[in-house]
């Protein structure tokens, strides 16, 4: 069962120019979503990580101001097989490596749409 998606504001950058980020890949089928979430057979495009320096200061002013992540596309996406999260909250997206903290963001195309 899939989770309701809250719309979280991503900047996304790419690793090179030299390499397109998502070759094969619909950029309108990203989705963001904490790694706890994700089902097997989806793919694994890139991560976001850190709120940005402007996102920051808006809300140190005022507490309800969106938060936008800095985040960036993998050169490789790869699909998840065998998630698995442990005892600890860590989540295993592929047979036993790729490990992530639950709650980190991952962007992602929704098995349905690969």
């Amino acid at each position: 069962m899939r989770y309701l998606a809250a719309f979280i504001p991503v900047i996304v950058r790419a690793p090179s120019p030299l390499y397109p980020p998502l070759a094969g890949v619909d950029p309108h089928a990203v989705r963001i979503a904490p790694a706890s979430q994700l089902t097997d057979h989806d793919l694994v495009v890139g991560y976001a990580e850190e709120v940005t320096d402007e996102s920051r200061e808006a809300s140190a002013t005022d507490p309800d101001a969106t938060r936008i992540f800095n985040g960036e596309f993998f050169r490789r996406p790869y699909t998840v097989d065998g998630h698995d999260i442990d005892g600890d909250g860590w989540v295993t997206l592929r047979s036993n490596c790729w490990v992530w903290r639950s709650g980190d963001l991952v962007l992602y195309v929704p098995r349905d749409y690969c």
